[in-house]
């Protein structure tokens, strides 16, 4: 049995031993980036195993629990209880060790006494929803606690084994492979932003922390020495070399050019020629 599988392993058992289902996403993409493949199975990273999260399930539903909730765990980095759009109750526990954030684990699915039902949704949704358990006080610091020690554990074993990288530096890797991928097309930090899972102004924040400036400066540094490259190779012209890098213009093209290099790219292919 692998390091993966093991892991996998692990978390079906504790399904059992504690009758709650669990869910492990992972919106940085880094159990999937640095493997090339998922560490956890498809079903793990869905909520869609749940009866009452399936029923009904939408857009709404990725935008509270994936997105929504990986805003909540940047900013307390603490276990808490979510209560989501269709009144479900679930536990999540932020996957963060030293400042760096791996992703989610989201256990159970309760209700709370006061829960209110959403309108609109189909019928099997209400019935099950009300056989759902009421998650008591006791039982939800027990399970929190619980949880969070089993969070640590499988975070400290996947860095033990070379899963995980104990620092940020994945996520270099990971926005300057989305930049090289997308540099000739006309894309903007929300692309980035919906990419990592992120909002918007965190994403600009986690790129100015990483690389040392805005995200349209390492853009524009990237875009213009890809067009270094079709200059010192090509005939291309550069009303082309400017669409292929993906500046507006020509005269886009020539301005940032000249800002970063102190020489207009028809003076720099010129140089090359001498």
């Amino acid at each position: 049995m692998n390091e993966l599988q093991y892991v996998e392993r692990s978390i079906s058992v504790l399904e059992k031993r504690t009758g709650i289902l669990i869910t492990i996403i992972d919106n940085d993409g880094v159990f999937r980036y640095r493997m090339k493949t998922c560490l956890f199975t498809p079903e793990r990273a869905s909520h869609r195993k749940n009866p009452v999260c399936r029923s009904g399930f939408c857009a709404e539903c990725i935008q509270n629990c994936r997105y929504e909730m990986n805003k909540k765990c940047l900013a307390v980095a603490e276990p808490f209880l979510s209560v989501c759009w269709k009144g479900v109750t679930q536990l999540v526990i932020p996957l963060e060790e030293n400042g760096v954030h791996y992703g989610m684990l989201y256990a159970g699915t309760w209700r709370t006494r006061k829960a209110k039902k959403p309108t609109g949704m189909p019928k099997d949704f209400y019935r099950i929803f009300a056989k759902l358990p009421i998650l008591r006080k006791r039982e939800a610091e027990s399970l929190t606690a619980l949880l969070g020690i089993y969070a640590a554990g499988i975070l400290s074993y996947l860095k033990k084994n070379h899963v995980l990288n104990s620092s940020a530096d994945f996520r270099n890797l990971r926005i300057m492979d989305y930049i090289n991928e997308h540099v000739g097309d006309a894309f903007g930090l929300p692309d980035l932003a919906s990419e990592l899972g992120l909002s918007v102004p965190h994403t600009s924040c986690v790129v100015k922390r990483l690389f040392g400036k805005s995200f349209s400066a390492l853009l524009q540094e990237r875009r213009v020495e890809k067009a270094k490259y079709f200059l010192n190779g090509t005939e291309l012209s550069l009303h082309e070399i400017a669409e292929l890098c993906g500046f507006s213009s020509e005269f886009h093209f020539s301005r940032v050019f000249k800002q970063l290099n102190g020489i207009p790219p028809g003076q720099y292919r010129g140089k090359r020629e001498i």
